[in-house]
Parts: C-alpha cells; structure tokens; sequence
C-alpha cells in the first residue's frame, strides 16, 4: 500500500473506502481524457467488463480492465443502461483465528468474526429501450467487447456478524429471505447507511464444534475494505431479540414477497433461542503456522488462496519452493497469461475450508499432511520450548 500511494496518499486511498482506486480512461488516437477513479467495490457495480459507465451523464463502454495496472478503458457507446449478472456472494468465516465474539442460546450460535468475501459476476444484463438481453461471460464479440474469463471477481476482508440455527438446513425454510428481513430490520432500527452494511447467506465448509459442516449460516457484514465492525452491533444484549422481532413483523405483513409458512416459523424458533440462556463458546483457537522448527504451514499445489499483493486476486499454487529468502509460492492468478508469480507465502492468504493445506518440512523440503495426533504433539513440542516474554 505505502508504494503504491507514493506521496499522495489521501488520493490514492479515499478515508471511506480505504481501497486501491482505478482510474477510467477515455482513448481516441493520441488523446487520453481522464474520467475519474473508482474503488473495486465501485467497480463491480459501475464498471465491469461490457458494462455502459456513465460519467458526467455520458455514456461510455468498458473495453477492458487491467487488475494489475488498475486502468479502466472506456469508449464512446449510445445511452443503453447495464446491470451486474451476480451469483450469490460467498462468505468464509475465519473460526479458527480473530473470533471477535461467540455465544450460543439453546440451538442458535452467534459469533463476531474476520470474514473473507468473494463477490462473483458471470455477466450483465444490457436494456436498450424497452428490450432486455443477458449476456454472459466470456464475451466473444457479442456487443463489440472481448473478455475471455467465466467470472469477474472481487476479494477482501472484513468483519461480519455469523447467524446459523439448525433450522436453516430443513426444507421449505428460505435462508436468504430471513436473511432479507433480519438486514432490513437491522437498517431500520440502527441506522446504518446501506453502502456501508451487506448480507448474504452460505454454509460452513469445516467442522468446528458446535458448529457442522455444511451447516447454512447468515451473514450481515461491513462492505467497508478491512472493516469499522459496525455489524457488532448485531450481536449485541437484547439487539438481536429486538432485530429478529421486527424482521418476523416486517415479513408477516408485507405484501411484496411471498413468505411461506416454513419460513415464518422459523422466525419463532430464532425469537424463542434468544431468550435463552447464553452460553459463551471456545472458538478462536489461534492456528500456529510453524510448527517446531521443521515446519511450516503452506497451501498446496493446485490449490487456491488469495493474493494479498494484488488486490486480493485469486491464487492458484502451482509449487512451493525454499529459498534464501524463505518459503515462497509459484503460481498464476486468472488474469496471468503466461507469466508465473512467486510470492512469499506470507502473501498468499487460505480460503477457510476451501484451501487445502498441508506443512512443509524444512529438512526434507517434502510437504506432508500430517495427523492430528502428530499436530497436536508438534504443537506441544513448539509451545514448551517457546520461551515467552
């Protein structure tokens, strides 16, 4: 971030949004006019490969995007509007490190914890006049744009509120409804501006009692890059009951959306777990990378984490390597064509539950996946020899 700032930090990082910003540029022959800059988040709302970015009410289409230079190049196109074509946003929560807050009433668990976010676009809907038509991605030409990539993504970190009841797993119960009225319900009684809280639904992909894998979970979260943990507020003394009330009156009575009985209920089983008891849990255990001093913690090939260094790209390891200056991944993002990176694998972040991962053993230099048996007694080995100050 700091080489990339230069002098003019306060430029190159809003206060707001504290992201990398792009800048939009319009091409004709020799000349280069500037449009403005936009955040990632602004991007896959605005500026997407093939969408139609207005700028000072003009319309113009997005060419392409260059994630490493951070350029958008933008030609002249008639007043068509675009929308994102959006798949369902994933959440991975970290539960073995930076769990904020956790506590169960009767079934229903609750916990404050660091998430990775991945926002997905698989193309766009065009309207010209009073005609709509979806285009997905790769874009072969079809309205005068090329890009050869299934997805258009987005990575980043914050801070969210986790919600899961065993409830959520049973048929007919529509997740991402409840989820729909717990945000709104939420935004209404703690006025947050709405670009600065999202929500979204999915399902744990590791077990750590008492919570199962696979297990659907609610997810209401800081869409602000790193987070203000402004969605604490959710977990907070008697603010759920209160939250989750006035979401189960909200879906009752509005004639928008149709609810089905399943659904409701579910509502009361979550009104009637707040009341309980709470009981605080033990999750957060902090995962130790090194483990003695043979080995180390790493991705393994043909896996994908994320890179941190750009952007928070997607990063598919190919083989990891020890050198003078430690352990280091080889690998390509889906933007790399031919040129491989070699990050260090301090760079390179896990996807919890999607990345496997197993430890590299410095004598050896062969990755070993070891069991949890042998873990723990090398855990126990590293912390009685470990002196702390």
């Amino acid at each position: 971030m700091k080489s990339e700032s230069g002098d003019n930090p306060n430029y190159a990082f809003p206060l707001r949004d504290v992201e990398t910003q792009f800048k939009v540029e319009f091409r004709q022959g020799p000349n280069v006019k500037s449009l403005g800059s936009l955040s990632y988040g602004q991007l896959l709302r605005e500026a997407y490969p093939g969408a139609v970015y207005y700028y000072a009410t003009m319309p113009y289409r997005v060419t392409k995007v260059f994630i490493n230079s951070k350029m958008v190049i933008v030609k002249k196109e008639k007043r068509y509007t675009t929308k994102p074509q959006s798949l369902p946003t994933m959440i991975f929560p970290n539960l073995q490190e930076d769990v904020y807050q956790n506590y169960s009433r009767g079934d229903l668990v609750c916990l404050e914890s660091h998430l990775q976010v991945r926002e997905l676009i698989n193309g766009l809907k065009e309207r010209r006049g009073s005609t709509e038509k979806a285009y997905s991605y790769p874009l072969l030409g079809e309205i005068g744009i090329f890009f050869d990539l299934p997805l258009f993504s987005r990575n980043y970190f914050t801070t969210g509120a986790i919600i899961t009841h065993p409830v959520f797993n049973q048929d007919k119960v529509d997740v991402a409804l409840i989820a729909q009225f717990v945000y709104e319900a939420f935004i209404l009684l703690i006025p947050y501006e709405r670009q600065d809280i999202n929500y979204a639904t999915d399902k744990f992909r590791i077990k750590i009692d008492p919570l199962k894998k696979d297990g659907k979970f609610i997810a209401i979260y800081d869409q602000t890059y790193g987070s203000l943990r402004l969605t604490s507020r959710v977990l907070e003394e008697d603010v759920l009951n209160r939250i989750l009330v006035e979401a189960k009156n909200v879906a009752s009575k509005q004639e928008l959306i149709d609810v089905n009985q399943q659904t409701l209920d579910a509502f009361d089983l979550l009104i009637k777990a707040t009341n309980k008891s709470k009981n605080n849990l033990s999750l957060g255990q902090k995962i130790i990378p090194l483990l003695g001093s043979n080995y180390k913690r790493v991705i393994l090939p043909k896996s994908k984490g994320v890179l941190l260094t750009m952007n928070n790209e997607e990063f598919t390891i190919e083989r990891v390597f020890l050198t003078l200056d430690g352990l280091k991944y080889e690998g390509k993002t889906p933007h790399q064509r031919s040129e491989k990176l070699m990050p260090a694998i301090e760079h390179v972040k896990e996807l919890p539950g999607e990345s496997k991962v197993g430890y590299y053993n410095l004598t050896t230099g062969i990755i070993e996946k070891l069991t949890k048996k042998q873990i723990e007694a090398i855990e126990k080995e590293y912390k009685e020899n470990t002196i702390v100050e």
